[in-house]
């Protein structure tokens, strides 16, 4: 399987500005649980490396119990479904399997694994970060070639 490379340099330091730029428009909340993923796994997890698949996970864990409980849509609905990543997963795993709002995250980590080569969750999954507002994502298009590197 062919590798990819990405060719970094570590710099300490966080452009606070724009990094609030990316936080302002709020009306996308998937932006707060990619963040809280991101501080669960890298922070408190003490992680120095996260792949594409743990931090779609710790988003959906994180955004579940609001959204099978309250039914939260989290982004825009077009032609009367969400186009929303998190909330579609969440969707799925409520149709596959019989959790409710108040499984254990151990019990959504476990069905989100279990589905990680489903087609349809995978779709969600990269609706989560690359869709653009109604699917023409490039990446969305399964003949990408970076769509072999996200997932496991």
């Amino acid at each position: 399987m062919e590798q990819l490379t990405i060719q970094t340099v570590y710099q300490n330091n966080l452009d606070l500005e724009r990094f609030s730029f990316m936080l302002d428009k709020n009306s996308q909340c998937y932006k707060f649980y990619w963040l809280e993923a991101l501080v669960n796994l890298l922070v408190k997890n003490g992680k120095k490396e996260i792949t594409f698949f743990e931090a779609t996970t710790e988003m959906v864990v994180l955004g579940w119990y609001t959204i099978s409980e309250y039914h939260l849509h989290m982004g825009s609905i077009y032609n009367g479904e969400s186009k929303n990543g998190i909330e579609r997963a969440v969707n799925v795993l409520e149709k596959r399997f019989s959790l409710s709002s108040n499984s254990s995250k151990d019990s959504i980590r476990k069905a989100i694994k279990d589905l990680q080569t489903d087609s349809e969750y995978r779709d969600c999954m990269l609706c989560i970060t690359c869709a653009s507002e109604h699917g023409n994502s490039p990446l969305k298009r399964k003949k990408h070639p970076l769509i072999k590197h996200i997932f496991p």
